[in-house]
């Protein structure tokens, strides 16, 4: 039985918020926020506190954190196109003896066996490597899952389908078809069942006039806008239904390109998924290439992880012999509708076209004693910050919480007083161990704090949502928040090392900013920088300055 996710207290929150702001705001707007943040525990803060804890104990009720509903509705609110915002593309390190056709047809009923076990109820509790149990609450996506954008404020819609009949959409030169996957009493269809349909799938090189996919690269506003529009069309509707209820996407492409310029295309551009479904595989058939989409609403990084690490573990079986095959489903569209659309995505693709991206490594054979190599990725990237900015800006690291009840993640500060210290030492050439093992402590505390769900982020969000009439003082206070945790210069993630999955992209959480994927492939750390068109012209720099400060780093923990 998963405990609910702890209620911090408030006085340690708002210390613990103090701390984190204290790097990288100035002096004088340390003193501000000091004033503003002791105002509001005075004034408002235990009262908004008492309206959480009664809030937690009717949302542990129905099986929710405090957090749950807050932290759904702050991804359904978002307006941005989502490749460009809040989705993020998965290079997947999958192998096998198979290519082309052979290849994606073993995978997909790999896939389709865990979609099926999990509705089944075949899947026992997840477990952390300590054999603690797991929320499954983002498993839920496996039932075919979907977010549904609206004008304002998306919903989300999870199937209720069952196992019997079920489907998945395949993407093919811009066209949309179903694929049956069970049969009428649940079994997968076998490899070659697939395999088989898939080969009638038609080769041709006559570009579609838009792709099937390209209207889920709008923004919610404007693909609520076009597919309300489509689907006064019966047709079209069916077709919005289906896909809503397929299992998952698939898209089958041919390129050969180098597998960075993959990710980069199938992570950011138009018509490479569907970017409201939770997951498109984007198969590369001349290739090994193989990276998922995925629609972050449901799922956090840790849980995508799982599935695909027991998708990759299921056996290839026959339970039937029965045939599929691919029916097409595409939209009937009318000039105007297909031209409007084409101009809306152009200002987006434009966008696209201004990422960059670095991809580089650092070898760490020198160390050869037990470190936090997450604290060592995360010193290099202060380093970096300071010497290329000569100024510290926010950096977010996600931590997994997932041992609490419907827990997720929480924010991890890693910019501490300490490790702020220990980088400009180093920029002088004159840090010590003890600024090391300072630096390693604070770090090591505050992931202690996150993963006992002692963290400060999601407590200072919830309070804010918990009761939306704002007086002077709680306002001043959420806008100091905002202005520390609302825009993050740095978006860091990290999954550990490079299985199953192999690096990801995502879009930066701030204008100028930059989204951080680090991993390890011993014996080199991996970091991968993704930039927008401002923050382009600094990647050269950032790769120069996190190399040398994670050299100086790798070098003082060797002589430990």
């Amino acid at each position: 039985m998963l405990k609910p996710l702890p209620l911090p207290p408030l006085e340690q929150t708002l210390d613990k918020f103090l701390d984190a702001i204290q790097p990288v705001f100035d002096s004088k707007l340390n003193e501000t926020a000091k004033e503003i943040t002791y105002s509001f525990k005075e004034k408002q803060g235990a009262n908004r506190q008492k309206q959480l804890s009664e809030y937690a104990k009717i949302q542990a009720k129905q099986g929710k954190s405090w957090l749950s509903d807050f932290w759904l509705e702050g991804y359904l609110v978002g307006r941005q196109p989502k490749a460009l915002s809040s989705n993020a593309g998965c290079q997947i390190n999958y192998t096998t003896d198979k290519t082309d056709f052979p290849r994606a047809a073993q995978l997909i009923h790999c896939l389709v066996i865990t979609h099926r076990n999990f509705i089944d109820g075949r899947i026992g509790p997840t477990t952390d490597n300590r054999n603690n149990p797991l929320s499954m609450d983002g498993w839920k996506t496996l039932t075919g899952a979907m977010r549904h954008p609206q004008e304002k404020c998306d919903s989300y819609y999870y199937s209720n389908k069952g196992i019997n009949n079920r489907h998945i959409s395949i993407f093919w030169q811009g066209h949309h078809y179903l694929l049956p996957v069970t049969d009428a009493q649940g079994n997968v269809f076998s490899v070659q069942a697939i395999e088989k349909a898939l080969l009638t799938l038609p080769q041709t090189d006559k570009p579609v006039i838009l792709p099937f996919t390209a209207i889920s690269a709008l923004s919610s506003t404007d693909a609520s806008q076009q597919l309300n529009d489509l689907c006064q069309n019966t047709h079209n509707a069916t077709v919005y239904n289906t896909l809503k209820d397929s299992l998952f996407c698939f898209s089958l492409y041919h390129s050969g390109d180098d597998e960075l310029s993959q990710l980069v295309t199938q992570s950011f551009f138009p018509a490479h998924a569907w970017q409201y479904k939770p997951f498109t595989y984007q198969m590369d058939l001349d290739s090994n290439y193989l990276s998922l989409h995925i629609e972050h609403t449901g799922l956090d990084g840790g849980t995508i992880n799982d599935i695909l690490s027991y998708a990759f573990e299921q056996s290839v079986v026959e339970e039937t012999t029965e045939t599929t095959e691919l029916k097409l489903l595409d939209w009937q569209m009318t000039p105007i509708q297909s031209q409007t659309i084409h101009n809306l995505l152009k200002p987006i693709e434009d966008s696209a076209k201004k990422i960059a991206i670095r991809q580089f490594t650092v070898d760490y054979s020198p160390i050869k004693t037990k470190v936090s190599h997450d604290a060592l990725f995360q010193f290099s990237l202060i380093y970096a910050q300071l010497k290329v900015f000569n100024e510290l800006k926010n950096t977010y690291e996600a931590v997994d919480t997932r041992n609490f009840l419907a827990g997720r993640t929480e924010c991890l500060r890693s910019n501490t007083m300490q490790a702020k210290n220990l980088a400009e030492k180093l920029l002088l050439n004159t840090a010590t161990t003890d600024d090391l093992t300072n630096a390693l402590t604070a770090h090591k505390s505050w992931v202690i704090a996150c993963k006992t769900g002692q963290g400060i982020d999601r407590h200072l969000y919830a309070l804010k949502e918990i009761c939306t009439e704002y007086d002077d003082v709680s306002q001043k206070f959420f806008e100091l928040v905002d202005k520390f945790a609302g825009k993050d210069f740095l978006s860091t993630s990290t999954v550990g090392g490079q299985y199953p999955i192999h690096r990801v992209l995502f879009f930066p959480t701030s204008q100028g900013g930059f989204g951080v994927n680090y991993s390890i492939n011993n014996p080199y750390y991996e970091f991968c920088l993704t930039a927008d068109a401002i923050s382009a012209n600094k990647l050269d720099e950032m790769q120069q300055a996190i190399q040398e400060g994670a050299k100086k780093l790798i070098d003082m923990v060797a002589l430990m």
